[in-house]
């Protein structure tokens, strides 16, 4: 592993962001197409802890 992807490994910022690579894609669409609650935003994935299970993010994010 090279010295930058450490580097970023450690940044708390990153490491928030790549949380969202795990994001249900059905989730991901509705941000991306601008449909989501309006409750969700960046700010609020940022802070919560991202569920494993699709099914329980979309209830955790108000999908459902």
């Amino acid at each position: 592993m090279s010295w930058r992807v450490r580097m970023a490994a450690r940044d708390p910022m990153v490491s928030s962001m790549i949380r969202l690579a795990y994001l249900a894609p059905g989730i991901t669409q509705s941000i991306l197409d601008g449909t989501q609650p309006a409750q969700l935003t960046l700010a609020d994935l940022m802070q919560r802890d991202i569920p494993a299970d699709w099914s329980e993010q979309r209830i955790a994010f108000g999908f459902l």
